[in-house]
């Protein structure tokens, strides 16, 4: 029998290409790529036609510090099921090396309470909606400041991630942190109607894996033509119901 031995060079790389494809991104810098950012979407549900609202990402830079909103106004349906406006909230830093760095998140949905977290000085998360706390770690993001924070990656990555690259990030919503993974799934060609006309773009989509059986799938489309903005981001329930906003226009309406 014939023992083939590879050199150390060659057996590294013939491990590495034996590896399921799994990458991070390679992104120094990712803070410098932070710049205020006004858009707008259309937001959709699969079981309801029609358009629901117009919701708006607003993300204001001073400094080294950032606030970050999306405000829906619903309407019709969406009026009836959430009285009145969903309100997300992102507040933080701009940590040059890591990107952002949230300090507070907040949601609000028609008449309930705010659901907030908070990140203090000593590096803990505390959920206020159920009094609980657990750690921070380096690189964590907020439900909100996720979608922005992948742009920024991408906006410095030397290349353009592959289908199956996997982007890491944890995610603190109201009530948790979770470990999402974001799998490039590949591109897709949309049509956005924008107001000065209807635009094709080549969109690369990330996708969660959810951690649990129950969590939500996200999916968020960018655009490289666009900047690398978000040009389409989608909740889906395990049910299959979902709600997706589409990229209507830049700057506040007029």
């Amino acid at each position: 029998m014939t023992v083939l031995k590879l050199s150390k060079p060659l057996l590294l790389l013939a491990l590495a290409l034996a590896l399921p494809a799994h990458a991070e991104p390679v992104c120094p810098n990712p803070g410098k790529q932070i710049e205020p950012t006004h858009l707008r979407f259309s937001l959709t549900h699969s079981q309801v036609p029609g358009q629901l609202a117009i919701t708006e990402h607003v993300l204001n830079v001073q400094g080294d510090q950032y606030k970050l909103s999306s405000v829906s106004q619903a309407k019709g349906m969406l009026a009836v099921m959430f009285s009145g406006q969903l309100l997300q909230n992102s507040e933080g830093v701009i940590d040059p090396k890591v990107g952002l760095v949230p300090r507070m998140y907040s949601e609000k949905r028609g008449k309930k309470p705010v659901a907030e977290v908070v990140v203090d000085n000593q590096q803990t998360i505390t959920f206020r909606k159920n009094n609980t706390t657990a750690p921070f770690s380096p690189g964590l993001q907020d439900r909100l400041s996720m979608v922005y924070q992948l742009s920024a990656l991408l906006k410095c990555s030397a290349s353009t991630p592959k289908a199956g690259e996997v982007w890491p990030l944890k995610v603190m919503s109201t009530g948790r942190v979770t470990p999402e993974q974001f799998v490039m799934k590949g591109t897709e060609e949309l049509t956005l109607n924008l107001p000065q006309g209807n635009k094709k773009v080549t969109a690369i989509q990330f996708e969660t894996k959810p951690e649990n059986a129950d969590d939500d799938l996200i999916r968020v489309w960018y655009a490289k033509s666009m900047g690398w903005v978000p040009v389409r981001i989608q909740v889906a329930e395990q049910d299959g119901k979902s709600i997706t906003q589409t990229l209507v226009g830049t700057g506040p309406q007029e």
